[in-house]
């Protein structure tokens, strides 16, 4: 850092949505007609905004202000195996923008607070940013700024079909927005600051208005008749998952346990999309429902007159019932070994639990792919078969789109109209 002056970046907003159909931009259907291409095709760019920061304690001599945003999609992968093993990796730009917030276009600074509309494509040949930055003709020539703050805001279009920040084992995909002062004289040394850029993929506008639930109806050969329903397919992460689960025995069997589970599998590409690495699947617990020894959750046998109160599935149990049209049968179905059994669970899913836990990311331009799917086992026995007990796990599976806790529906919601006026004083 220079002595007597300091810069730095301050982003208007903590993450920069990208549009929500630029993700089927990256992957154009050969069908023209298609609505997410066309969608994607009117959709504003994503929009970065901030302001440059320049603080100086005494008169100094400035050339020029330039930011520079660069993105780059990064794989790593070993090749061969013993004390031979070579580590490779390869890196892609993704972009590589350079403006002036300092400069108007006609080689003027521009007066601090005003704000500079940036477009990506308008990048300047380097002769010609030479002769913007030289504003008396020579290259010791620059503007004489005073002791002070001066701010220098900035509006800057993105370009389309760019994927959204990614941090895996193995691969990342990074932003990163680096402003520089240019000062003046041989000896002089530049300012420089960066900050990393968090693009976030929107969701497509119809999500906002309404989420279809996901419905999976299976029968388990001579076991369980069950139909799990997904309240969506898509969750910001910090949110919950609601799952309404309806089983209906077939003979005399029990549940013995219940567990929801989120599986996520990551690929890593290189060479033109070539599979360099493929992740082993990690898995996090969101619900686990057991009961306690010698018992089963369904039907809960017991003489006890509060034995459903008193037992694993009461919660899940309840929370059926109050969304339910007879609630009464709800609370008294867990009782019976005919039932049917309906449960209503809504796992947290919670980044301070799932550690290391990524996005869902899945771009055309990125070179590392990760997926997640919602995983519920059921643990059944059934008892009255010929030959003794038989247990049978169901595992029920889901693919499921996990994104930034950003995209959750405080953040993309406008605000209330009665929200945005604030109650008028009481009379005095």
């Amino acid at each position: 850092m220079v002595a007597g002056a300091r810069v730095a970046i301050t982003l208007a907003e903590p993450v920069v949505f990208l549009p929500g159909d630029d993700v089927y931009a990256a992957t154009p259907a050969p069908d023209a007609s298609n609505e997410h291409a066309d969608a994607a095709s009117h959709a504003p760019p994503a929009q970065l905004r901030g302001s440059v920061e320049l603080y100086l304690t005494r008169r100094t001599r400035i050339k020029d202000i330039v930011l520079t945003l660069f993105g780059v999609s990064r794989t790593d992968w070993p090749e061969g195996i013993g004390p031979g093993r070579l580590e490779q990796s390869e890196s892609i730009s993704l972009m590589n923008l350079e403006a002036s917030v300092f400069r108007e276009a006609s080689g003027l600074p521009r007066p601090a607070g005003e704000g500079a509309v940036l477009d990506h494509g308008t990048r300047p040949h380097k002769k010609r940013l030479r002769g913007l930055l030289d504003f008396r003709g020579d290259d010791t020539a620059g503007f004489e700024l005073s002791s002070g703050h001066y701010s220098y805001p900035f509006t800057w279009s993105l370009p389309r079909r760019l994927p959204p920040t990614l941090h895996a084992d193995f691969g990342h995909i990074e932003y990163t927005l680096r402003a520089t002062v240019v000062r003046c004289g041989a000896l002089a040394t530049n300012l420089t600051a960066q900050t990393e850029v968090t693009l976030v993929q929107a969701p497509p506008a119809e999500a906002a208005v309404s989420v279809a639930p996901v419905v999976v109806e299976r029968t388990c050969e001579d076991m369980l008749a069950y139909t799990l329903v997904v309240g969506g397919n898509s969750f910001p992460i910090d949110t919950h998952i609601p799952l309404t689960l309806r089983c209906v025995p077939i003979g005399k069997v029990r549940i013995m346990r219940i567990h929801v589970a989120i599986e996520e599998t990551t690929e890593y590409y290189a060479n033109e999309r070539r599979v360099v690495r493929h992740e082993l699947p990690r898995k996090w617990t969101l619900l686990r429902i057991v009961p306690s020894p010698g018992a089963s959750l369904l039907p809960v046998t017991s003489d006890d007159p509060d034995a459903l109160h008193k037992s694993e599935v009461w919660p899940f149990v309840e929370a059926a019932a109050s969304q339910s049209a007879d609630p009464d049968d709800v609370r008294a179905a867990p009782m019976s070994a005919s039932g049917p059994w309906e449960l209503v669970m809504e796992p947290h899913v919670s980044l301070a639990d799932l550690r290391r836990i990524n996005i869902s990311s899945v771009h055309g331009n990125s070179n590392t792919a990760v997926q997640h799917t919602l995983r519920v086992v059921l643990r059944v026995e059934r008892t009255d078969l010929p030959g003794g007990s038989r247990i049978v796990d169901i595992v029920i599976a889901v693919p499921i789109e996990l994104t930034h806790s950003h995209t959750a529906r405080q953040w993309l919601a406008l605000p209330t109209y009665e929200s945005a006026h604030a109650a008028p004083p009481a009379f005095q």
